[in-house]
Protein backbone atom coordinates (compact mmCIF):
# COMPACT_ATOMS: atom_id res chain seq x y z
CA UNK A 1 0.00 0.00 0.00
CA UNK A 2 2.45 2.23 0.70
CA UNK A 3 4.56 1.70 -2.49
CA UNK A 4 1.03 3.06 -3.99
CA UNK A 5 0.92 5.51 -2.58
CA UNK A 6 4.17 7.35 -3.04
CA UNK A 7 3.68 6.44 -6.47
CA UNK A 8 0.61 8.30 -6.50
CA UNK A 9 2.14 11.12 -4.60
CA UNK A 10 5.24 11.13 -7.49
CA UNK A 11 2.42 11.16 -9.99
CA UNK A 12 0.95 14.09 -8.50
CA UNK A 13 4.29 16.11 -8.41
CA UNK A 14 4.59 15.20 -11.61
CA UNK A 15 1.33 16.36 -13.04
CA UNK A 16 1.94 19.77 -11.04
CA UNK A 17 5.47 20.26 -11.89
CA UNK A 18 3.76 20.46 -15.85
CA UNK A 19 1.05 22.62 -14.83
CA UNK A 20 3.20 25.04 -13.53
CA UNK A 21 5.34 25.13 -16.37
CA UNK A 22 2.45 25.82 -18.80
CA UNK A 23 1.14 28.51 -16.54
CA UNK A 24 4.67 29.75 -16.17
CA UNK A 25 4.78 29.70 -20.14
CA UNK A 26 1.71 31.46 -20.32
CA UNK A 27 2.34 34.50 -18.48
CA UNK A 28 5.94 34.93 -20.55
CA UNK A 29 4.39 34.47 -24.08
CA UNK A 30 1.32 36.94 -22.97
CA UNK A 31 4.17 39.31 -21.22
CA UNK A 32 5.65 38.93 -24.55
CA UNK A 33 2.54 39.84 -26.30
CA UNK A 34 1.88 43.09 -24.26
CA UNK A 35 5.62 44.55 -24.97
CA UNK A 36 4.85 44.36 -28.62
CA UNK A 37 1.75 45.85 -28.24
CA UNK A 38 2.66 49.41 -29.79
CA UNK A 39 -0.34 51.87 -30.68
CA UNK A 40 0.91 51.05 -34.26
CA UNK A 41 0.52 47.39 -34.20
CA UNK A 42 -2.68 47.50 -32.23
CA UNK A 43 -3.91 49.82 -35.20
CA UNK A 44 -2.49 47.01 -37.73
CA UNK A 45 -5.07 44.65 -35.39
CA UNK A 46 -7.83 46.76 -35.54
CA UNK A 47 -7.67 47.34 -39.27
CA UNK A 48 -7.16 43.32 -39.90
CA UNK A 49 -10.22 42.73 -37.56
CA UNK A 50 -12.00 45.64 -39.77
CA UNK A 51 -10.84 44.10 -42.80
CA UNK A 52 -12.63 40.66 -41.79
CA UNK A 53 -15.90 42.12 -40.84
CA UNK A 54 -16.27 43.85 -44.18
CA UNK A 55 -15.39 40.47 -45.50
CA UNK A 56 -18.58 38.73 -43.64
CA UNK A 57 -20.85 41.84 -44.43
CA UNK A 58 -19.78 41.77 -47.93
CA UNK A 59 -20.65 37.38 -48.04
CA UNK A 60 -24.87 38.61 -46.72
CA UNK A 61 -25.28 41.82 -49.18
CA UNK A 62 -28.51 42.71 -47.38
CA UNK A 63 -29.90 39.17 -47.42
CA UNK A 64 -30.49 36.40 -44.70
CA UNK A 65 -28.14 33.70 -45.87
CA UNK A 66 -27.32 30.70 -43.58
CA UNK A 67 -23.57 29.57 -43.29
CA UNK A 68 -21.31 26.93 -42.83
CA UNK A 69 -19.00 28.32 -39.78
CA UNK A 70 -16.48 25.59 -40.83
CA UNK A 71 -16.11 26.01 -44.46
CA UNK A 72 -16.15 29.74 -43.97
CA UNK A 73 -13.92 30.46 -41.56
CA UNK A 74 -11.25 28.50 -43.63
CA UNK A 75 -12.29 30.58 -46.85
CA UNK A 76 -10.94 33.59 -44.75
CA UNK A 77 -8.20 32.16 -42.49
CA UNK A 78 -9.51 31.91 -38.74
CA UNK A 79 -10.36 29.20 -36.95
CA UNK A 80 -14.51 28.85 -36.63
CA UNK A 81 -13.93 30.23 -33.07
CA UNK A 82 -12.66 33.53 -34.08
CA UNK A 83 -15.45 33.96 -37.00
CA UNK A 84 -17.89 33.27 -34.20
CA UNK A 85 -16.51 35.93 -32.24
CA UNK A 86 -16.54 38.37 -35.33
CA UNK A 87 -20.26 37.39 -36.02
CA UNK A 88 -21.07 38.36 -31.91
CA UNK A 89 -18.99 41.51 -32.18
CA UNK A 90 -20.77 42.16 -35.41
CA UNK A 91 -24.41 41.71 -33.69
CA UNK A 92 -23.63 43.91 -31.19
CA UNK A 93 -22.67 46.74 -33.53
CA UNK A 94 -26.18 46.07 -34.87
CA UNK A 95 -24.71 45.11 -38.34
CA UNK A 96 -26.09 41.85 -38.63
CA UNK A 97 -28.81 39.73 -36.60
CA UNK A 98 -28.11 36.42 -35.68
CA UNK A 99 -31.16 34.13 -35.77
CA UNK A 100 -30.48 30.83 -35.55
CA UNK A 101 -27.38 27.93 -34.55
CA UNK A 102 -26.85 24.61 -34.83
CA UNK A 103 -24.67 23.13 -32.71
CA UNK A 104 -23.45 19.71 -32.33
CA UNK A 105 -21.06 17.76 -29.54
CA UNK A 106 -17.83 18.82 -29.62
CA UNK A 107 -14.56 16.69 -29.89
CA UNK A 108 -13.36 17.54 -26.60
CA UNK A 109 -10.95 19.87 -27.01
CA UNK A 110 -10.82 23.49 -26.43
CA UNK A 111 -10.07 24.91 -29.71
CA UNK A 112 -8.58 28.79 -28.06
CA UNK A 113 -5.23 26.58 -26.37
CA UNK A 114 -2.88 26.15 -28.64
CA UNK A 115 -1.20 22.35 -29.52
CA UNK A 116 1.55 23.52 -26.78
CA UNK A 117 -0.37 23.81 -23.65
CA UNK A 118 -2.08 20.30 -24.12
Amino acid sequence: MEEKQRNATEDLIQSLEKVSARMIEAVLQTAQLAATASPEVQSLFHQWVSCLEEQILEEFRGERKTLDLEAWAGRIGVTPTSLASLLLSLQRKGSVRILRMEVEPGGGRNEDLCDCLR
